[in-house]
């Protein structure tokens, strides 16, 4: 049987990643298809443990099945028990077999398309077939919930307000995140990874104090009561009121393996959206900090205010949701009527040959690693 693994990995290299770093590789040797963490390239400020990594092992994951199914095939996956340790790369093996019922799911046929919206949409409604449309795609993975909040959102909590202007008061965060932005082509040609500005969802007056916080990070303290902080405070707002609903994913356990199934429902939810013309962002700031706080994630780096801050709004992002009290919140997207269908609908990928290996075939081992069952 002929497996198209440069296909498999050309669908897996669309999978979102922290500022789009795209922290994995893959080896083939015929039989098994190994997905490699890279820890140098994911080191973040908002991936402690390498959790962002880890959820898009997940979105990898599905969409290498959706991917696979579009062949004729299913996979199996076993996964590191290790996730998220630096001293282990390898996080997990799969393997393909002929399919029973070749099936394929329409979600594949977008799987190209998919892309992040940063600009405020044209608002728009969901309706209730809309609703009905996405409660009945499959999105029961173990341990994992989804929310839905319904626009218009006129009254959002002051916490959430300051989720993602806290951000930019920590230099880490805006070292991390002002690093993977590109002003040319010639970066963009260089490293394939990141973003360019104008998918940023600002102006080009904007790229002035940006290509200075490029140049010397610590320079935001300066510039931010002098106008950044109304800027992003106002293009957070103005996003979120333009969105049509937001969308909070949940886990009611603190299992890495939560979080690749985490990963698998957030691509599932990303796709059915898009497959029914709404464009999507996550807004990772509103929920993944405090995730990580209720695991103690948080580095001694963090300074006390922003970890006071995490602390506090995870009770606020709880009720705005409606999640129980064993319910924490992991991930959230928003999502709206695209404002411009003319507007580029692809992010920066790195190519098949700079992420693929082929080795020689070895003996099957499951030996580290655990089961883990794709449906």
């Amino acid at each position: 049987m002929k497996i198209p693994i440069e296909a498999i990995v050309q669908a897996a290299l669309t999978a979102p990643s922290g500022d789009n770093c795209q922290p994995f590789t893959f080896e083939w040797d015929g039989f098994q298809f190994s997905i490699i963490h890279q820890p140098e390239i994911a080191q973040h400020f908002m991936n402690p443990h390498f959790v962002a990594s880890i959820i898009t092992l997940g979105m990898m994951i599905e969409l290498i099945k959706l991917r696979a199914q579009q062949s004729g095939f299913e996979i199996d996956v076993l996964l590191s028990p290790s996730l998220g340790d630096s001293r282990n790369n390898l996080w997990a093996k799969v393997t393909f077999k002929k399919s029973a019922t070749n099936i394929a799911s329409p979600l594949a046929d977008i799987i190209d398309r998919r892309f992040t919206d940063r600009f405020p949409f044209a608002k728009g409604v969901f309706t209730e077939l809309d609703w009905q449309t996405l409660k009945s795609v499959d999105l029961n993975f173990p341990h994992c919930s989804w929310q839905f909040a319904p626009g218009p959102f006129c009254d959002i909590p002051e916490p959430l307000k300051r989720s993602e202007s806290f951000m930019w008061v920590h230099k880490k965060a805006v070292e991390n995140f002002i690093s993977q932005v590109h002003f040319s082509k010639r970066e963009i040609a260089k490293y394939r990874t990141g973003f360019y500005w104008q998918e940023l969802g600002v102006g080009a007056l904007d790229t002035i104090p940006l290509s200075l916080m490029k140049l010397r990070p610590a320079i935001v303290h300066l510039l931010w009561p002098l106008g950044l902080k109304m800027k992003i405070e106002s293009v957070f707002s103005k996003n979120i009121q333009t969105s049509a609903g937001l969308i909070c994913l949940s886990a009611d356990d603190q299992e890495n393996n939560t979080l690749v199934n985490i990963g698998r429902q957030a691509l599932v939810v990303w796709l059915q959206l898009q497959l029914m013309g709404y464009s999507v962002q996550p807004m990772t700031s509103i929920t993944l900090p405090y995730y990580c706080s209720s695991r103690n994630w948080l580095g001694t780096e963090v300074r006390p205010e922003l970890r006071r801050h995490f602390q506090e709004t995870l009770e606020t992002t709880k009720d705005f949701f409606h999640l129980s009290s064993a319910e924490t919140p992991v991930w959230c997207l928003r999502f709206g009527l695209p404002s411009s269908p003319h507007r580029k609908k692809t992010s920066l990928r790195k190519e098949v040959s700079d992420v693929l290996s082929h080795t020689d075939p070895v003996k099957f081992s499951n030996s580290g690693l655990l089961k883990n069952l794709i449906k």
